[in-house]
């Protein structure tokens, strides 16, 4: 014979972990009865998003960390900037301090200053004197060199302005009559070719005699 007796149910340890393994960040729960009639909740699983998941908005993290990277970088150059800026504050405030009290001596000074200045020197006062420029006729007077320079100078130039205008030609092969009126000839005809090619109009002629029979 067996008998049934009844008595209060009592938490097992499992249930109370369950119910104290729950914390702000699980995922969404359900609500049991226990039998002593508590309530406790009980993890479930999450409810499945439709469609495609949410991107993660910030990008990945080997994305950002350039970029946190690129930010720090950024930062300690300012830092450097101000900390420059404030040292050359600090001088320049210690600067006008001093300018200030010295500005303040000389305003509040009794002693009279020494205002005479000494006389320049006659030695340099004789600098300024305009002096007259000696002509070139009296220089080549007193320098006879120069004048046989400057006619030597001279002759250069007219020859070398002589040489940018003459024209210098040779022809060779010309029939030689061994007459009076060779001369005559030859001028003829070179004027006829310069006529006909367009070159400078000749002034004198030259023949020299060439030591080949053949000419």
């Amino acid at each position: 014979m067996s008998t049934t007796m009844d008595s209060s149910p009592s938490a097992s340890p499992t249930d109370e972990n369950t119910c104290a393994d729950i914390s702000v960040d699980s995922p969404p729960t359900k609500k049991l009865s226990l039998k002593d009639g508590r309530k406790c909740a009980k993890r479930g699983r999450p409810a499945r998003a439709v469609g495609r998941p949410p991107k993660y908005p910030g990008g990945s993290p080997s994305q950002s960390t350039p970029i946190i990277m690129s930010l720090l970088e950024r930062v300690s150059k300012l830092e450097t900037a101000f900390s420059e800026l404030t040292a050359a504050n600090a001088i320049l405030v210690e600067t006008n301090a001093k300018n200030e009290r010295i500005i303040n001596d000389l305003r509040n000074s009794s002693a009279p200053y020494d205002l005479h200045f000494p006389a320049l020197s006659n030695a340099n006062s004789t600098v300024n004197i305009k002096k007259s420029c000696p002509l070139y006729r009296d220089i080549c007077k007193n320098t006879p060199l120069l004048g046989k320079v400057s006619a030597q100078l001279k002759l250069a130039n007219d020859f070398r302005q002589l040489e940018k205008k003459c024209c210098l030609a040779v022809i060779e092969g010309l029939a030689d009559d061994k007459s009076d009126q060779q001369s005559d000839k030859d001028k003829y005809f070179i004027d006829a070719l310069t006529d006909a090619c367009s070159l400078p109009k000749h002034i004198e002629t030259f023949r020299v005699k060439c030591r080949e029979s053949g000419y």
